[in-house]
């Protein structure tokens, strides 16, 4: 796995050669592992996870684990469907949008559930890019700048979203986007921020 960065070149039999542009492939390798998790009523499942490294950007309709430490950078994260996350024990997930997108993109129509093991310990840090200015900004987790928030529900772990510089929420829509369904129960502890202060938007602290 990883990603390979060449440039095509083809020669007929004339010995005529032609260049084409750069490309990139990235090669990702993707590690099913079974994963115990607590749902929000405290009840232990097991499941298989797909163990998430920093080339998985789009989240399907599938379970994911975060495990150690995954600093994804400066991108963001998409979801398309209803992803689930697992917060292994000791995990640190941390992600940051690009310019007016959010930390973790969960747009109206898409979900997003987080879990945590027994343990409560793995943590997931999501933050809009702070480059944004007054008038731009996507959520730490949920919608893009102009964007409305889909689904989110943490059941377990340690989340603290960031929304972007100013006016996205550190949980729910971007600039002029709607919240969306917001909602975090069982042992989970959510904290969300919006211009380093907490965020009017959406503050819950259950532990």
């Amino acid at each position: 796995p990883g990603t390979y960065n060449f440039t095509l070149k083809v020669t007929d039999a004339e010995s005529h050669v032609w260049n084409d542009a750069p490309y990139s492939l990235n090669i990702l390798q993707k590690t099913i592992v079974p994963v115990t998790f607590v749902d929000a009523a405290g009840a232990s499942f097991t499941t298989n996870c797909i163990e998430l490294n920093t080339g998985i950007i789009s989240w399907d309709e599938e379970w994911y684990v975060a495990t150690g430490t995954l600093n994804y950078g400066t991108g963001g994260i998409t979801v398309s469907g209803d992803a689930n996350l697992v917060l292994a024990n000791g995990a640190s997930l941390t992600v940051v949008g690009a310019s007016k997108k959010a930390g973790i993109n969960v747009a109206s129509g898409n979900s997003l559930t987080i879990f945590g093991q027994t343990g409560g310990t793995g943590s997931l840090t999501a933050s809009g890019n702070s480059s944004d200015g007054y008038n731009a900004g996507g959520a730490g987790i949920g919608g893009n700048d102009h964007e409305n928030c889909g689904t989110i529900t943490i059941n377990g772990g340690n989340v603290t979203a960031n929304g972007g510089n100013y006016v996205g929420a550190g949980i729910g829509g971007g600039y002029y986007g709607k919240g969306g369904s917001i909602s975090s129960t069982g042992t989970s502890a959510a904290k969300s921020y919006n211009y380093k202060k907490i965020s009017n938007v959406f503050f819950v602290k259950k532990l």
